[in-house]
């Protein structure tokens, strides 16, 4: 109820008053409501900076190194999920390489002192050590005094700047190690670069090179002759070489522009001391003639030729081996009349190779065709030589016709000597002791590829001491003669026959089972029995046969063992009555 005491100015003031403040606490709340969202909209941009940020960011406590919270880079860099760097601290999981790093941070941001790109190394979760520019600051928030911190990973750079001075340490390293004098001058034609041996040239320290002209450092006329060269190598954008003498040395210069980076160029240089090798080529010059002069009196043939095979030189003797009057009747000549058909064919491959710059092999023989028509064999160097001063190939001929007669006849000599010390003489085959050579290599085969056969027939002529006793040994060796004949016709090409031994014989059979060895044996057998021999006069004709045994190898078996086997099936066939063939199966 209404106080009667109070005036209406009174309540109309209390009203405006009660409206004044209902304003008030209106703006108050809206107030409120703009700093609530300000400071989201703060926290959310605060949170796009801190999880995009290319730097590791960290939130840590300062008295345990426990992370508050930590952004997408950090996981990135260091390998730690979320949850281990949440779960774990700084301490724990080990990130500090130096212990003495962290207090060094801890002590200044205590003492009020920020940290800002401090190079410090972590070690990541694989425990691979990165280096890292490390900055930190005191942070304020809920949880109480926090530290945050950035992280930005700088072991590239750090390997690239390495890298980059011991790229200059061997840049440095590589022009003072030549004799030749390097420089770069730059678009004022002041030195800028200069090794030791410029230095030694021109008796000065490099640092006293350094920023100089060369009419700072040479006499005037020698000064106006580089800068000319300079600007000729700068106009012609080419690389410029020059020889001149000074004193008694020759000295040879190389110019070249060089691009200095903000549209400056420069030049750089090579000066190489040629005294030596100026010396060197008029001993050559010299030698060279007389050379020449060895090549003309030489006996061997001699042709120089270039490397498309052009003969520009050939000296008396090759004329002579060849049969030609004049150079030009050698040139002119086709190359496929001066050699056999065989040799030129060979020629024609050396050439193919020499055009894809194969000029192997430097030594081979040919075979010749002579003017008027005789062959010759020739032995042939062939090596790379200067002549003129241009480089070219000299090709050596040597006659060895008279050599290769000697060998062919030495060969077939030596070809006659094996024939007959492995081959029987009466019957024509193998002896008993190649027969032991061969059924090793046969036995070895057998043994390693397993699934080849090998069979072994022993043969034995039947009453053959009667037949010696009755009819003398020269008949004897008749019939050992035409045994023998009927084996080979008998055999495959792959088999080979042998006397074993007075009246016995061996046959090896690769690649044939006791099966297959049972065929050759019987055919051996019926024709051999139809030989017809006739020892005595008015007597009649006689025929012989033969006992044979079969054996097919076993695999891993001894080679006496093997023999030793057939041999008793042999004379097991003896035993049955003769002329037959006895197997195992």
């Amino acid at each position: 109820m209404t106080d009667p005491s109070r005036t209406n100015k009174e309540l109309f003031e209390e009203n405006s008053s009660l409206k004044q403040r209902i304003l008030e606490l209106e703006q108050a709340e809206l107030d409120r409501k703009r700093t609530k969202e300000a400071l989201l909209l703060s926290e959310e941009k605060f949170f796009k900076v801190f999880q995009t940020s290319p730097y590791a960011i960290t939130i840590t406590r300062p008295e345990d190194g426990k992370f508050v919270d930590v952004n997408d880079a950090f996981i990135s860099i260091t390998g730690y999920t979320r949850e281990e760097a949440i779960a774990g601290s700084s301490i724990g999981l080990n990130l500090w390489v130096n212990e003495d790093d962290r207090q060094g941070v801890l002590t200044d941001l205590v003492s009020g002192r920020a940290v800002v790109d401090r190079e410090v190394r972590f070690r990541k979760k694989s425990g691979e050590i990165i280096t890292c520019l490390f900055s930190a600051q005191k942070l304020q928030l809920n949880q109480g005094s926090c530290i945050l911190s950035s992280i930005n990973d700088i072991t590239e750079r750090k390997s690239s700047e390495e890298a980059l001075r011991d790229s200059k340490e061997l840049y440095r390293t590589f022009i003072n190690a030549t004799s030749d004098m390097v420089y770069l001058k730059d678009e004022q034609f002041l030195n800028i670069v200069a090794n030791k041996s410029m230095a030694t040239f021109f008796g000065k320290p490099e640092k006293e090179i350094i920023g100089k002209s060369d009419f700072e450092l040479m006499p005037q006329i020698a000064a106006e002759k580089c800068r000319q060269t300079d600007l000729e190598a700068l106009s012609h954008k080419s690389i410029l070489i020059s020889e001149e003498i000074v004193g008694d040395q020759w000295y040879e210069t190389l110019k070249f522009p060089v691009e200095l980076g903000n549209n400056r160029t420069g030049v750089g240089g090579f000066i190489r001391n040629t005294t030596d090798r100026k010396r060197a080529e008029e001993t050559l010059q010299a030698s060279e003639k007389n050379f020449r002069r060895s090549l003309d009196e030489s006996p061997l043939g001699m042709r120089i030729v270039t490397a498309n095979g052009e003969t520009i030189y050939s000296n008396q003797a090759i004329l002579a081996i060849y049969g030609y009057e004049s150079i030009e009747e050698l040139k002119t000549t086709p190359v496929e009349k001066r050699y056999t058909p065989g040799s030129y064919a060979e020629f024609l491959i050396r050439r193919e190779k020499r055009k894809r710059g194969n000029h192997d092999p430097s030594e081979y023989e040919i075979s010749i065709v002579r003017k008027n028509g005789e062959i010759r064999h020739l032995r042939v160097f062939r090596k790379e030589i200067l002549w003129d001063r241009e480089r070219q190939f000299q090709v050596i001929y040597q006659d060895i016709t008279e050599h290769k007669r000697m060998e062919k006849e030495l060969s077939d000599s030596e070809k006659r000597y094996r024939e007959l010390s492995i081959i029987d003489d009466l019957t024509k085959l193998y002896n008993s002791r190649y027969f032991y050579h061969q059924l090793k290599i046969e036995i070895d085969r057998a043994n390693r590829y397993k699934e080849q056969p090998l069979a072994l027939l022993l043969l034995d002529l039947d009453d053959f001491k009667q037949f010696n006793d009755a009819y003398g040994h020269v008949e004897g060796d008749q019939v050992l003669s035409r045994l023998g004949q009927v084996v080979k016709r008998c055999l495959r090409q792959t088999d080979s026959a042998y006397r074993y031994g007075g009246e016995e014989f061996t046959i090896l059979l690769p690649m044939a089972t006791s099966k297959d060895a049972a065929v050759t044996a019987e055919r051996i057998s019926t024709e051999f029995r139809k030989e017809t021999f006739s020892p005595a006069s008015g007597q009649g004709d006689v025929h012989v046969t033969v006992s044979i045994g079969i054996g097919q190898y076993k695999l891993q078996e001894d080679t006496k063992v093997f023999v030793n086997r057939v041999d008793q099936l042999m004379y097991q066939a003896k035993r049955n009555g003769k002329n037959r063939v006895c197997s195992e199966s």
